[in-house]
């Protein structure tokens, strides 16, 4: 069988699947914002992966900066997609971008914007 785009897959999957495969996979894997933009199923990949840490990490419950991950977080913010949909993920992630980033005010002044934003998270979470 062969997909032509993610369109089609979709419509595959909500007449072949049980309900709950189907809602698993729809929210996983593809997620479109408000004004129906997609977000790369690679963004989706590398974004559940930088929460995650934010959540399960030992270091991150230590207040630890990670630089792959903080690296990984710049990319990420810099696509307003994908800036929506960690938004729309994790309540502290959003709280601190718009902080940062929108209100441009930094919770550690003595840091880059950047990394205030990341520690901020972080605070928010764990202290």
């Amino acid at each position: 069988m062969e997909f032509e785009n993610s369109e089609n897959m979709k419509n595959i999957l909500t007449k072949k699947l049980p309900s709950h495969v189907r809602q698993h996979i729809l929210e996983t894997y593809y997620w479109h914002d408000d004004e129906n933009n997609a977000l790369p199923i690679q963004d989706i990949i590398e974004a559940n992966h930088v929460l995650d840490w934010f959540l399960y990490s030992e270091h991150a419950q230590r207040l630890k900066m990670d630089n792959n991950i903080f690296h990984l977080l710049l990319k990420l913010t810099k696509k307003k997609t994908c800036v929506k949909y960690l938004c729309s993920k994790d309540k502290e992630f959003s709280r601190c971008y718009i902080d940062h980033f929108i209100n441009n005010n930094k919770s550690f002044k003595l840091m880059s914007k950047e990394e205030s934003f990341y520690l901020s998270i972080l605070m928010y979470k764990y202290h």
